[in-house]
């Protein structure tokens, strides 16, 4: 009577959850693909921006993803996948999906260069 009513109780979580997928309007994806990368690479300098493209499999998927930056001092990143270079340094950009029980992942290596804009000199140490 127990593995009944355990199996009644599985059917019913497993229709609930995707249900609330479909209402949401997610899509599992199979496969992301990030074009116009360079080695993997996105190179940025400090206020830039760089719109990420972005394919999935299926191609309804890409509504689906989320956006993470390692190091918000480096760069930000939107909900679309516009990166904003904040600082000078080196961080990942992981683009996540879902995939039924798991996820999609890809992932970007932002690096961005932040220029020296001015040197002042201490002249009370001279040799």
């Amino acid at each position: 009577m127990k593995k009944i009513i355990l199996l009644f109780a599985s059917i019913a979580l497993l229709f609930s959850a995707c249900g609330k997928d479909e209402e949401q309007g997610l899509t599992d994806v199979k496969e992301i693909n990030i074009s116009g990368v360079s080695n993997d690479t996105v190179k940025l300098t400090v206020a830039d921006t760089y719109q990420l493209n972005i394919a999935t499999t299926p191609a309804n998927a890409v509504n689906s993803l989320k956006f993470v930056s390692s190091n918000a001092r480096i760069f930000t990143v939107s909900d679309k996948g516009l990166i904003t270079a904040k600082g000078g340094g080196t961080g990942t950009l992981i683009v996540v999906g879902p995939n039924g029980e798991e996820y999609k992942k890809a992932r970007v290596t932002i690096d961005v260069t932040q220029y020296v804009e001015s040197v002042t000199r201490n002249d009370t140490y001279k040799c």
